[in-house]
């Protein structure tokens, strides 16, 4: 029995060893030249050094670990972490998953750096970084002081690995960023990994923090065009919140109904140059970019967890005859529905600057959900909760300049069931219920507004 066991130790190890012999490095090399010829050549890794320095390695499929973190459940399962966002990458950038065979990058995850420079695994020629650092080959990432947080910058150097790798590039350095913001906000349950997630809250992306940068600049109104945001220079990522621009600005142009065709084919330019990546990503938006930079406008004074751009794009309300509307009177110049799921609805009613009109609104509506059930409102709102000021659900009004101004839309004046409402400028009124672009998921239901002339 002793030596039935002596002998299987013995295989085991021949094969352990041939897995990092220097035939097997070697192919490796090989076929890593395969995937991209272009990469600069992998740092050279002295693995008794290594150990030496107290630093541990974690084998994974597409890359290995090495850290000097022992008995943390998260750096055990990065290795799973990273080879499940592979084939997510791969499928949000079309490219087969079988082209990834043999494809490993070394990720070093570190509390004191020092180690690493004692274990080679620092050079010397290293930027200073403050969070996460990536050089094709490998990449860096400190330790958080949340779990998600460290998983989310191992998974945003990732994805710049992957695009370097298999795309050519990663653009310019808006989107080089901005994409890897965007695809590094995920989920993990310890088993599933979904990357792109929608945050709902701080809990779901704990010290990720990009919308409280929202939130200072809305104090002062002083946010950048997104013309502005695509001009971003490399340095100017010292700044956090650069990267909150550029994750906002990837993440409109993914979803906005106007810019998405163009986003797609944007993904398909990462390996030219990053001034013409800009140049021709402005040129295949310029028809829409007016609207799309107002837009853009309102995207952020709303920004929240859990934003849905869908639902916060300016639409076309739902204009009605007033023969179709219940008791209308002949003098209505506007009957319309106005639904409780979609911010800014914009009527065809011209306004001139100081013109007064009456509004009226009838129905009921879900405005959100509780333990308890449904919140039922009508156009007054409900003061269980509040949003920007007034209560949950109630009608408002603003005006959509002829400029392209939204001042008049930032925040809209309460009218509830009826009311008079003057306009800011000249342009087309535009309704809403009160309700943030991030909770309206669970809304239901519209309301009827008459609209007349007069004060």
């Amino acid at each position: 029995m002793l030596r039935i066991l002596s002998t299987f130790f013995i295989i085991a190890w021949f094969c352990l060893s041939s897995a990092f012999a220097p035939e097997n490095a070697i192919a490796q090399d090989d076929r890593m030249r395969q995937i991209n010829s272009r990469m600069p050549a992998p740092l050279q890794i002295d693995a008794e050094r290594v150990e030496a320095a107290g630093i541990r390695r974690i084998d994974g499929r597409h890359c290995a670990f090495y850290t000097d973190i022992r008995d943390d459940p998260l750096v055990d399962e990065l290795p799973g972490v990273f080879d499940a966002a592979v084939s997510q990458w791969c499928d949000y950038f079309d490219i087969p998953l079988a082209s990834t065979d043999g494809w490993k990058v070394s990720g070093f995850i570190m509390q004191d750096n020092e180690r690493f420079r004692q274990a080679g695994l620092f050079p010397a020629d290293l930027p200073q970084f403050p969070t996460g650092y990536n050089r094709g080959h490998e990449f860096w990432v400190y330790k958080q002081q949340g779990d998600y947080y460290t998983r989310h910058l191992v998974i945003h150097e990732g994805t710049h690995a992957f695009m370097q790798w298999f795309l050519g590039g990663s653009g310019s350095p808006f989107f080089s960023e901005g994409m890897a913001e965007l695809l590094a906000l995920h989920s993990w349950d310890g088993t599933n990994l979904v990357l792109e997630s929608r945050p709902r809250g701080p809990e779901d992306a704990a010290y990720w923090g990009r919308p409280k940068v929202f939130r200072k600049y809305r104090e002062t109104g002083e946010f950048p065009g997104l013309v502005e945001v695509f001009a971003t220079p490399p340095i100017s990522f010292q700044d956090v919140e650069n990267y909150a621009w550029s994750w906002a600005a990837c993440r409109f142009l993914s979803r906005h109904p106007l810019s998405v065709a163009e986003f797609e084919v944007a993904k398909t330019r990462c390996g030219i140059d990053p001034t013409e990546f800009n140049v021709r990503l402005e040129l295949g938006l310029s028809e829409n970019l007016p609207v799309l930079e107002r837009d853009w406008m309102l995207y952020l004074y709303e920004q929240d967890y859990g934003y849905e751009i869908s639902r916060g794009v300016p639409v076309p309300a739902a204009e009605l005859t007033p023969a179709e509307v219940e008791n209308a009177s002949d003098e209505v110049d506007l009957a319309c529905r106005i639904k409780s799921d979609t911010g800014w609805q914009v009527t065809t009613l011209e306004l001139a600057e100081g013109q007064t009109i009456q509004i009226e609104a009838s129905g009921r509506f879900v405005v959100g959900n509780s333990e308890d059930g449904p919140w039922i409102s009508e156009a007054n709102g409900i003061t269980i909760d509040y949003y920007r000021g007034h209560p949950l659900g109630i009608l408002l009004a603003g005006t959509l300049s002829n400029d392209g101004s939204i001042a008049g839309l930032i925040d809209g004046e309460a009218i509830g069931i009826g009311g008079s409402y003057t306009a800011t400028s000249a342009g087309r009124l535009c309704l809403r219920i009160n309700d943030s672009p991030a909770r309206m998921d669970d809304n239901e239901g519209e309301l009827v507004v008459l609209v007349k002339s007069g004060g």
